[in-house]
């Protein structure tokens, strides 16, 4: 799954809503199999660049829109997904970002705190406690670079 069905952003046809679907059932997979020191997913586990497709297609919103594509709608809670690429990288300004960004959408610095809904024990366990959340643009640069997927044929700009 994690070879054929992600591009190298992380992007996959069906959407943002499936790749939340996926995640709570793939990240815990893969977890357990790092932690019982099995490490043939690392290199596909950490190929897809979720932490920069988050960045660039999760709005800051009270209804937490998101880029619509796929099978998605342009809500969405988002349950799932950010728990589980928060582990997906070792770079601390990664997680700094990411964790700012899930501040403001779903935890303590949104206007309508979800904390992932179903996922909560997932967020729970995998919440960067450790890392001070910083500005995407300041802590990961990227972020605010084009996404360009060419095996996927998928771009993205973001305006911050």
């Amino acid at each position: 799954h994690l070879e054929q069905s992600y591009g190298p952003s992380g992007y996959m046809q069906e959407g943002l809503s499936y790749l939340a679907y996926v995640l709570p059932i793939l990240g815990p997979a893969v977890y357990l199999a790092k932690h019982m020191g099995i490490s043939i997913f690392d290199e596909a586990w950490s190929r897809p660049d979720w932490h920069n497709l988050a960045l660039h297609i999760i709005s800051l919103r009270k209804q937490r829109n998101s880029l619509q594509f796929g099978v998605s709608e342009s809500t969405y809670s988002y349950n799932g997904f950010m728990p589980f690429i928060f582990n997906s990288t070792n770079d601390a300004n990664i997680k700094a970002a990411l964790k700012w960004l899930y501040d403001r959408t779903m935890g303590i610095n949104s206007s309508s705190p979800a904390y992932d809904g179903k996922d909560k024990s997932a967020a729970l366990l995998y919440y960067p406690y450790e890392i001070a959340a910083q500005h995407p643009s300041i802590a990961f640069p990227r972020s605010i670079s084009m996404i360009s997927d060419n095996i996927d044929g998928f771009y993205g700009f973001r305006n911050r």
